[in-house]
């Protein structure tokens, strides 16, 4: 079964900009974006905007 971000971002085009909001509409509280965040899922671009890497960076970060 694929991952709760993982499954967010199917929904999202590659490197693609996201709404907090948008992420907490759809299961990913801000505590969350926060974890995946500081994984590497996710870039903060500001509070309440999110950069979504491609799959490509998203295979290296899993490495």
């Amino acid at each position: 079964m694929a991952t709760k971000i993982q499954q967010i971002l199917e929904t999202a085009p590659n490197e693609s900009v996201l709404f907090g909001s948008w992420l907490s509409s759809h299961g990913l509280d801000a505590r969350g974006q926060y974890a995946y965040m500081k994984s590497g899922w996710l870039d903060r671009i500001s509070k309440v905007l999110l950069y979504r890497h491609t799959t490509r960076n998203l295979a290296r970060v899993a490495m």
